[in-house]
């Protein structure tokens, strides 16, 4: 809440204006300008979920840069996966294809499909399904499950362009 926090990197004047910081702590950023860097820097706390006082149990900054690309002259890449719930077994492996199509032609290559998930995913590498100039890419991750991540779990993922 104080700028001894953030420095000289407070938010809203380091970073683009059209910045949201929603309440679910969200940080939705929207460049301005091409091609330039934008420095921002959060405080990330915690506090114990009571309402005799609000002093945060710890607190840790985290400074980082965004960069703004320009815009592509070219369709993103598009991503096919699986987008509902699966269940799988505790300790059964489960492997999914993610597969990537590249809508540039031979100007772009996918160059990986970058996952973000929980602990224990396997991935294996990207493959180009129809070398040399072929625009199907495929992925397959692999999961087994512990009996310690008992519910939902989370996975994120978006193809990579160069």
């Amino acid at each position: 809440n104080s700028s001894l926090e953030c420095g000289n990197v407070c938010f809203p004047t380091t970073i683009p204006s059209s910045t949201i910081l929603s309440s679910n702590c969200t940080l939705t950023i929207t460049g301005n300008v091409t091609n330039s860097w934008y420095c921002a820097s959060i405080q990330v706390e915690d506090f114990i979920d009571t309402n005799l006082m609000a002093v945060a149990m710890s607190s840790v900054p985290v400074q980082f840069l965004i960069y703004v690309y320009p815009p592509q002259n070219c369709p993103v890449p598009s991503l096919s996966s699986p987008s509902t719930c699966i269940g799988v077994q505790v300790g059964v492996p489960y492997t999914v294809t993610l597969a990537a199509v590249n809508n540039c032609g031979s100007t772009s290559n996918i160059s990986d499909i970058a996952v973000q998930a929980f602990s224990g995913i396997v991935e294996g590498p990207i493959i180009q399904l129809d070398p040399p100039n072929g625009t199907s890419y495929e992925k397959n991750i692999t999961y087994t499950p512990l009996l310690s991540q008992l519910g939902l779990q989370i996975l994120c993922a978006t193809a990579l362009d160069k």
